[in-house]
């Protein structure tokens, strides 16, 4: 999942060496995560009871950390409003990449999410008045027409769910915004803990309104736990790598191995689900890539580093 700036952290000496093997790990991880939503799937464990259940976990992973006043002060100082609307839009991509993985190949859904920047760059525009130039436009539509390639918009072998994604990303970017205009009294803790809560929150009671006694009846099933405790924590190691990423090491340096993750997505994709690329995906991807990492390096000589948002 894409990385941007965080609010309210400190900076820490730079520890290059330790950010990069952080970086190196979350490219595994995730993957690794939406390895095991596909097999949940398997077993019917819907976008729904999936969220709900690792929110709840990851919640409960972090209540110990309320024994230290700082934290609790840190909950207690948060901006509430722009956590709310941050769990809002994370959440709600969540759902989209959840659904999705049911329906599509793994390293198809990896190579969508990377269009990610390329939405906040063009909601930075009205949100945040910044300006590109005709490099970073370009860039963008480049970005895009690699999107298109591997959407196939035309072709007989279109998948709705894959614009499924294509909304994914763009809530991905909204959720970037909010932490960028989130006021600097959020630490990470904060943004950490009120994105777990509120999932746990939303998506329990909407669960039971919804599916209730036929989602129980899925949870039932003992050989399910092991994929949604081993999925929480995942969840929980991305985001304890991806913060160390991004504020022991250069961004451009993590955020160019971010892009490794197609990779291991493609590699699991085949081991697991026999899932391969066609000629048209890898050059789609391949564009985007390039436009993401022009992207990248060009916002990073006018953004300092920071710590990455929740996946």
């Amino acid at each position: 999942m894409a990385a941007d700036r965080g609010a309210g952290t400190d900076r820490m000496a730079p520890r290059p060496l330790i950010g990069v093997a952080a970086m190196l790990g979350t490219t595994v991880v995730i993957p690794l995560m939406g390895l095991c939503v596909k097999v949940l799937d398997t077993y019917e464990i819907g976008a729904m009871e999936i969220m709900a259940v690792r929110s709840v976990l990851v919640l409960l992973l972090l209540l110990p950390a309320l024994a230290l006043a700082a934290n609790v002060d840190a909950l207690r100082r948060a901006h509430k409003p722009a956590h709310l609307w941050h769990a809002a839009f994370g959440l709600s991509s969540m759902a989209c990449f959840y659904v999705a993985l049911a329906h599509l190949p793994l390293i198809t859904v990896t190579a969508i999410n990377f269009t990610t920047p390329m939405f906040v760059v063009l909601l930075a525009i009205p949100l945040l008045g910044e300006r590109p130039d005709r490099l970073d436009w370009l860039a963008i539509a480049v970005g895009f027409a690699g999107a298109l390639i591997v959407l196939r918009p035309s072709a007989a072998a279109f998948n709705v769910f894959a614009l499924v994604i294509l909304v994914g990303s763009f809530l991905a970017a909204c959720m970037l915004i909010v932490l960028r205009l989130m006021p600097a009294a959020s630490s990470n803790f904060a943004v950490l803990f009120f994105y777990a809560a509120m999932g746990a929150v939303a998506c329990g009671p909407l669960l039971a309104a919804v599916d209730g006694e036929a989602a129980v009846a899925r949870l039932r099933a003992a050989e399910v736990w092991p994929l949604l405790v081993g999925l929480s924590l995942l969840a929980f190691a991305v985001q304890l790598l991806l913060t160390l990423a991004f504020r022991l090491a250069s961004s451009v340096a993590v955020g160019g191995l971010d892009y490794l993750r197609l990779f291991w997505a493609g590699l699991l994709g085949w081991l697991f689900f026999a899932e391969v690329p066609d000629g048209w995906d890898v050059a789609g991807m391949a564009l985007i890539m390039a436009s993401g990492l022009v992207i990248l390096v060009r916002q990073s000589r006018h953004k300092p580093n920071a710590a990455a948002p929740p996946c």
